[in-house]
C-alpha cells in the first residue's frame, strides 16, 4: 500500500510526464515551446497540483517565467480558479521588479477576483496596481476586459477601485468616480451613499455636489438612503425649497420616509423657519404608524417661539400626547422660557406653576428661566423671589444663573448688589468665568462707573488666572473713549497687540466712533483702512459712523464715497443717517446732487427710501427754489 506522503510526488511525476507527452503535439523537437504552450502547461500545473510552487523551483518553467508570461497566462485562464490565479500572480512577482507586472495582467485578474467575490483580494491586488500605474489606463483596461466578460460586475470592480483611492483620501475618491464617467461605469447606489455620507460629515460640499451630479447623469439609481443624504446636503446649503421638493419627489415615486428622513425635514424646517409645514409632516408621520421622539417634539415647540406664534408653541405641546410623546419637564422649561422671550410673562409664570401641578419638581433650568426672563425686564424683585424659592427647593443657583443676575442689577445701575452677587459666588462654590466678568466690565462700563470698571480689569489676571480677551477690551476702550481718556484708550490698543489680541470689527467701530468724536477724522480713516487690510469687513456701524463723521464736518465726496459702499455692500442705512445726509449737502445748496445719489441707488441696488427721507429731500429743494422738482417728489411719495 502507497502512504499518504508518497500523493505529492506521484502528482509531480505524473504532471512531468503530462507536459513531456504533450511536447510533441505542440512544436517540433527543436523548436521553442511558444508563450500559448507554456501558459497552457503553466495553466495544468497550477490547477492539477496543490505544491505547485515546488515543482516550478524545480522546472525549467521558473527560468521561463516572465510579464509576458505571466500575462499569457491569466488572459487564457477561462475557469481557472481566479484565487490560485492569484497566488501565482504574487508568486511570480517575486521573480522580477514589481512594477515589471503588465497593466493588462493586473487588471483582467482584478475582474476575475470581483467576478468570482473574492473582493478583499480583489481590493488587496488593486492596493498594489495603484501604487504603480495611472488611473485613466487602469480605468480603460478594466473597461475594455468588463465588455467582453459575460458577468455583469461593473459595480463591484468599481467599488473596490473607490475603496483603495479613498485610503489617499476623500478627494482622490471623489477623482475615480468622475473619470468612470468617461469611461460608462459607475459603482452601485450603496458606495455612492457611503462616499455622500463621508464628504457630508467631511463638510466637501463642492464634492458631494459633483457625486449627486454624477449619480444622476450616470443613472445611479437612488434608494432610500440616497435621498436622506441629499436631503440634508440640501438643508446645509440652506436650500429649503430645494429639499421640500426632493422629498416630496421622494414620495411620489413610492418611498415611504422613514424616521431618520422624518426626522432631518421636520428638525431642518423649524430650524430654517417653517415650522408650520414641519407640524403638517409630523402627522403624516404619525399616520405612517411612525412616532416622534421627545427632540421632534422640542424642534416644534422652539420653532413656533423663534416665529413669535407662541400659541402655536403651547398647541404643539398639547398635541404631543395625541402623538404617543408625553411631555417631559424639558418641554415646559423651552416654553417657558421662550414665553418670557416673546413677553408673556404672565402666562410663562402660569405655566411654571403647571409644571409643578402636574406632577413635575422644577429644576436648574426651570428657574434659570424665570430668573432670566425677570433679569432682562429689570424686574429684579421677581427674580430674587425665584431665586429664594430655588434655594429653599434645595437647588443651587449655577453660574449661568449667577451672571443674569449681575446683568440684571447692572442695567438698573445697582452696582452694589451686582458687586454682592459676585461675592457671594464664592461661597456658593461657583467661579465666575470671563463671561461673568465680560458683562460686569461692560455694564460697568456703559453705566459710567469707569474707575471701577479698571480696577477689575487690572486686577483680573492677577486675581483669577483669566486672561482678557478682545470682547472684555473692548468695552474698556469703550468706557475710556466715554470718560475722555483717549491716550489711555489707545495705549490699551497698544497692549492688545502685544498680548496677540488682534481688535475686530467691534474694536474698530469703538475707535473710529471715538477719533470722530475727538475731532481726529484722519485717524478715524486710516484705521477703516487698516481693517481692510487685516480682513476684517466692516460692519454697518462702521460705516454709518463714518458717514456720519462726515455729514457732520460737510466732506460730500467722502458722504456719497461711503453711502455707495455701504449699500453695495448690502448694508441698509437707516432713516436718520440718510436725512443727516441730506442736510449736509442742503447747507451747501446741493440737494439735487444727493437726491441724484439715493435715487441711483434705488434704482440699482433697491434702497428703499421712506417718507422721512423723501420729506427731507422736499424741504431741501424747496429751500433752494427747486418747487417743480419738489412738487414731483411729493406726488411720487
Amino acid at each position: 500500500m502507497i502512504g499518504a506522503r508518497s500523493l505529492p510526488l506521484i502528482r509531480s511525476v505524473s504532471i512531468r510526464t503530462s507536459l513531456s507527452s504533450q511536447a510533441p503535439h505542440s512544436t517540433s523537437a527543436n523548436s521553442a515551446p511558444t508563450l500559448d504552450e507554456l501558459a497552457r502547461q503553466v495553466m495544468s500545473v497550477i490547477s492539477h497540483s496543490s505544491d505547485w510552487h515546488s515543482f516550478f523551483a524545480s522546472s525549467d518553467l521558473h527560468g521561463k517565467l516572465a510579464p509576458s508570461l505571466v500575462n499569457c497566462v491569466i488572459r487564457t485562464s477561462g475557469d481557472l480558479d481566479p484565487g490560485k490565479l492569484l497566488k501565482f500572480f504574487y508568486y511570480s512577482r517575486n521573480k522580477f521588479p514589481k512594477d515589471a507586472q503588465l497593466l493588462d495582467s493586473y487588471c483582467i485578474l482584478v475582474v476575475k477576483l470581483c467576478n468570482a467575490y473574492l473582493r478583499p483580494h480583489a481590493g488587496g491586488l488593486i492596493d498594489n496596481l495603484i501604487n504603480t500605474h495611472p488611473l485613466g489606463s487602469i480605468l480603460k483596461r478594466i473597461k475594455e476586459y468588463l465588455s467582453v466578460e459575460t458577468v455583469n460586475t461593473n459595480w463591484v470592480v468599481c467599488e473596490e477601485l473607490i475603496i483603495a483611492y479613498k485610503k489617499r483620501g476623500l478627494i482622490d475618491a471623489v477623482n475615480v468616480l468622475l473619470l468612470m464617467k468617461e469611461h460608462n461605469l459607475a459603482p452601485s447606489e450603496r458606495c455612492c451613499n457611503v462616499l455622500l455620507n463621508d464628504l457630508l460629515k467631511a463638510n466637501l460640499m463642492d464634492l458631494f455636489w459633483k457625486v449627486h451630479e454624477f449619480m444622476i447623469n450616470s443613472q445611479v439609481r437612488f434608494d432610500l438612503y440616497t435621498y436622506c443624504i441629499i436631503i440634508k446636503g440640501y438643508f446645509k446649503r440652506c436650500e429649503l425649497e430645494s429639499a421640500k421638493q426632493l422629498f416630496y419627489e421622494m414620495e411620489a415615486k413610492g418611498f415611504q420616509p422613514s424616521l431618520v428622513i422624518y426626522d432631518t425635514m421636520i428638525s431642518n424646517l423649524c430650524r430654517f423657519g417653517d415650522t408650520a409645514t414641519a407640524d403638517r409632516l409630523m402627522d403624516e408621520m404619525v399616520q405612517n404608524g411612525k412616532h416622534p421622539n421627545i427632540s421632534l417634539c422640542l424642534a416644534l415647540i422652539s420653532g413656533y417661539l423663534r416665529e413669535g406664534g407662541f400659541s402655536m408653541a403651547i398647541d404643539a405641546l398639547n398635541r404631543m400626547h395625541k402623538r404617543g410623546v408625553d411631555p417631559d419637564l424639558q418641554c415646559y422649561n423651552m416654553l417657558i422660557d421662550g414665553l418670557f422671550g416673546l413677553g408673556q410673562i404672565e402666562l410663562a409664570t402660569r405655566y411654571f406653576d403647571k409644571i409643578q401641578e402636574i406632577g413635575f419638581v422644577p429644576n436648574q433650568f426651570s428657574y434659570a428661566a424665570l430668573i432670566k426672563g425677570y433679569s432682562r425686564l429689570g424686574k429684579m424683585e421677581k427674580a430674587e423671589f425665584y431665586i429664594e424659592q430655588m434655594v429653599k427647593s434645595g437647588t443651587k443657583p449655577d453660574l449661568v444663573i449667577c451672571t443674569m443676575l449681575i446683568s440684571g442689577y447692572l442695567k438698573l445701575n445697582d452696582t452694589s448688589k451686582a458687586m454682592s452677587v459676585l461675592s457671594s459666588m464664592v461661597e456658593l462654590e461657583v467661579n465666575p468665568d470671563l463671561n461673568t466678568y465680560s458683562v460686569l466690565i461692560d455694564q460697568l462700563s456703559k453705566n459710567g462707573h469707569m474707575k471701577l470698571a479698571f480696577e477689575i480689569f487690572s486686577k483680573l489676571e492677577s486675581t483669577t488666572g483669566l486672561f482678557p480677551d478682545k470682547h472684555i477690551y473692548s468695552s474698556v476702550i469703550l468706557g475710556l473713549f466715554k470718560d475722555g481718556e483717549i491716550n489711555k484708550a489707545f495705549e490699551l490698543v497698544e497692549v492688545m497687540g502685544t498680548k496677540g489680541i488682534s481688535p475686530d470689527c467691534v474694536t474698530y467701530t469703538i475707535l473710529i466712533n471715538g477719533n470722530w468724536k475727538f475731532g481726529n477724522p484722519d485717524e478715524a480713516i486710516r484705521l477703516y483702512e487698516e481693517m481692510l487690510s487685516r480682513k476684517i469687513k466692516p460692519d454697518a456701524k462702521v460705516y454709518i459712523t463714518l458717514i456720519d463723521g462726515f455729514a457732520r464736518l460737510g466732506i460730500l465726496d467722502e458722504i456719497e464715497k461711503f453711502l455707495i459702499t455701504m449699500v453695495n455692500n448690502k448694508f441698509v442705512p437707516p432713516d436718520r443717517l440718510l436725512v443727516d445726509v441730506i442736510n449736509a449737502f442742503r447747507n451747501v445748496g446741493k440737494t439735487e446732487l444727493v437726491q441724484k445719489v439715493l435715487l441711483g441707488l434705488k434704482e440699482k441696488c433697491d434702497l428703499k427710501i421712506n417718507q422721512p427721507v423723501y420729506l427731507a429731500l422736499i424741504d431741501g429743494l424747496c429751500s433752494e427754489g427747486k418747487d417743480e422738482e419738489a412738487s414731483r417728489l411729493s406726488k411720487e411719495l
